[in-house]
């Protein structure tokens, strides 16, 4: 059961990372095309 809840863990762990990421680079697009707009 442990086991799998460290499986769990990191697998949130990642999504939260891959989230993070993903806002970021939603940031950067949009902030590009103010800069250039």
């Amino acid at each position: 059961m442990i086991y799998v809840f460290i499986i769990n863990f990191k697998f949130l762990y990642y999504a939260k990372l891959l989230q993070k990421s993903e806002m970021r680079k939603d940031i950067v697009i949009e902030l590009s095309y103010k800069g250039f707009g």
